[in-house]
């Protein structure tokens, strides 16, 4: 388990991202969508709160939502090169 409280005294968005993860991956996705809104309101374009959520969104079924997130990332040019490269992969292998 990772020290989520530890991470948010540097970075509370990306602990609340952390948090999501762990709950997606623990199949609780009401959860990881509640931690992902808290994220997305200290930090309205962070990029891998809107990876996530296109993650889970393609997980759950739900193409088009994961596709206009994927679209988000992949037209920003500030993007970092790794979250362009995951949500490539999300397009090629998840929304097939």
């Amino acid at each position: 388990m990772l020290p989520f409280d530890e991470i948010a005294k540097v970075d509370e968005p990306i602990s609340l991202v952390a948090r999501a993860r762990y709950e997606f991956y623990t199949k609780n996705t009401e959860q990881a969508y509640a931690f992902l809104e808290q994220a997305r309101k200290l930090n309205p374009d962070m990029h891998e709160a809107i990876l996530l959520e296109a993650e889970i969104s393609a997980m759950e079924g739900k193409p088009e939502r994961a596709g206009l997130l994927v679209g988000l990332l992949a037209t920003d040019d500030s993007v970092p090169e790794w979250i362009q490269t995951f949500a490539e992969y999300i397009i090629t292998e998840r929304l097939k």
